[in-house]
């Protein structure tokens, strides 16, 4: 099963996670954001609460414009 994280940073070739799962450096995990490719990663470093994740394959920019613009609250879109 999976286990749910707060993305707190994401660009195209990684993401800085929230988690209280324990993680460590070097371990592979998948990331599963809605309306984007299942993402493989590796962690490059942890921090308390946080992770550093690189992706093996970069998110494509118009992907993930489209995953920014659907996730960023209406009131910073200007809505």
């Amino acid at each position: 099963p999976g286990v749910r994280v707060d993305v707190a940073d994401l660009s195209q070739r990684g993401a800085k996670i929230g988690t209280e799962r324990p993680l460590f450096r070097n371990q592979d995990i998948k990331l599963e954001l809605a309306g984007l490719p299942l993402l493989d990663g590796t962690v490059r470093w942890v921090r308390t609460g946080f992770a550093g994740i690189a992706f093996h394959t970069a998110i494509g920019v118009r992907d993930l414009m489209q995953w920014l613009q659907r996730t960023q609250p209406d009131d910073e879109r200007g809505s």
